[in-house]
């Protein structure tokens, strides 16, 4: 902010008539200690009462709200040789903003701290939280009640409401923002008027709006957005990764891409850096080129896409995709919140509800679901092995195969295969049969007892049932728990 604006704030606080929890005025109050804890407990009050910041404003009289003015000054103010706002900062936990600022009202020197609000746990000084009680600073441990609700407010804003960058001037915006994305991706003209284009950004939930020309950026506005992710320190590792070996395993990397830009932005730069690593030797039918793919493009597109949306986005990596010569795998942090066996069927919630939506509104990812069953589908209809589904200590993996069909599958991808065949099949609302089965392989008639043999095996291992009342002449299977 700049002083003219700075000033306004200062008239604004005092014309509130009272220090109130989020607020307080000093003169020449200097302990660094008592001051850490007062700035801790205005960060923790902002936030039980649903304020951006809280402030600490020297130079005020408190009865009398008057300007008086201050000896210090931010300039030349230290604790132990370090400056003084960012021994505060690092005393801090979980790291908050400070917004330091100096200026003169009415001839005199006035200092104003802006405190970031308790963004989602309770923030602490030296290791202790503390609250505002009656203009008295008092550790939050002693105030169970005000704990709770602190705790629950906290609670209440999922990941990706919460704050990745605080107060963001419209150039900030413009350089850190990618706008015109947006409205492309919408099929809309970007508004001359800027302030049109930032009260859109406002109502997606992308930008919190908090005084003059100044706005917080959330995680959903920059995990879509942003120009470069590595320009928000908590975002810095959630991009979207490839990774290239040469050969079946991590031993020899012959390639690497990072694509830093939002999601939005770069999904379909991750898919097409991808297409060229997977593409089959060329295939020319009546002397026209062919695409042909090792892994079916819109298998591609739903893995990465579930990969997005169902992160974990407090940890510390983003989407992995892992290409080698005879698979790709897609790892993400957090976990399924759905038994494997069920995953098809099953609709998880996404983790990141906001974030799935929107990018099912600019056709990343299926619309009505997971797509876990789009994945399943494009396999089947290129006779293809089944895909796998594993939950790992640090999060999720899904693993394609490449060109892998029936010959050389070994027993368990059968199974897992006709398991999945099964539960498509349950979804369409028919049934497993011999012939279907063989249909998904990619065999003929001359298979049918190898069939027979796999479906016997499928139901000894309890993946399946007969329907009841199907006969031995047209038998016909479901999941196990249809």
């Amino acid at each position: 902010m700049d002083n003219a604006t700075v000033e306004i704030l200062v008239r604004g606080l005092l014309a509130l008539g009272k220090e109130n929890d989020y607020v307080e005025f000093k003169m020449n109050d200097a302990n660094p200690i008592d001051l850490g804890e007062r700035i801790c407990g205005l960060s923790n009050a902002a936030a039980l009462a649903g304020k951006p910041f809280g402030y600490l404003v020297w130079g005020v009289e408190d009865s009398t709200r008057t300007i008086v003015g201050t000896d210090l000054s931010f300039k030349n103010w230290k604790k132990g040789g370090e400056d003084i706002v960012p021994y505060w900062r690092i005393s801090l936990v979980p790291h908050i903003e400070l917004f330091d600022y100096e200026l003169e009202i009415d001839s005199k020197r006035v200092l104003v701290l802006e405190i970031s609000a308790a963004s989602y746990s309770p923030t602490q000084f030296r290791n202790i939280a503390y609250c505002r009680v009656d203009s008295y600073t008092k550790p939050l441990r002693d105030f169970p009640t005000s704990e709770k609700r602190l705790f629950d407010i906290l609670n209440e804003r999922t990941a990706e409401k919460r704050i990745c960058y605080r107060g963001a001037n419209k150039e900030d915006l413009r350089l850190l923002l990618n706008f015109e994305a947006y409205f492309e991706h919408l099929g809309r003209i970007m508004p001359s008027n800027e302030d049109e284009a930032i009260r859109c950004f406002v109502q997606e939930g992308f930008l919190v709006e908090n005084r003059l020309d100044s706005y917080d950026i959330t995680n959903l506005g920059a995990l879509l957005y942003a120009n470069s992710l590595s320009k928000f320190q908590s975002l810095q590792e959630k991009a979207i990764r490839i990774v290239f070996y040469d050969g079946n395993d991590r031993l020899q990397t012959k390639g690497r891409e990072s694509f830093d830009e939002g999601y939005a932005i770069c999904f379909d730069k991750a898919i097409r850096a991808l297409l060229p690593r997977i593409a089959n030797p060329d295939i020319f039918v009546n002397g026209i080129r062919k695409d042909s793919y090792s892994i079916p493009v819109i298998a591609l597109r739903e893995a990465l896409a579930n990969a997005t949306m169902h992160q974990d986005l407090l940890s510390g990596y983003g989407p992995l995709i892992e290409v080698f010569d005879n698979r790709v795998e897609w790892s993400n942090p957090g976990s399924l919140h759905v038994a494997i066996d069920r995953i098809i069927d099953t609709v998880p919630l996404p983790e990141n509800p906001q974030l799935a939506m929107f990018l099912r509104r600019i056709n990343v990812g299926d619309a009505s679901g997971s797509g876990v069953d789009k994945i399943c589908l494009s396999l089947e209809k290129e006779k293809m092995a089944p895909p796998i589904f594993e939950s790992t200590p640090t999060g999720t993996r899904v693993v394609i195969f490449r060109n892998k069909r029936f010959a050389d599958m070994d027993a368990e991808e059968k199974l897992l295969a006709t398991y999945d065949h099964a539960v498509l099949k349950h979804l369409d609302r028919e049934y497993m049969t011999n012939a279907s089965l063989r249909e998904r392989f990619g065999l003929n008639e001359n298979s049918v007892y190898v069939i027979a043999r796999l479906l016997s095996n499928a139901l000894e291992r309890g993946l399946i049932k007969k329907r009841e009342g199907s006969t031995k002449k047209d038998t016909s299977y479901m999941p196990y728990w249809a």
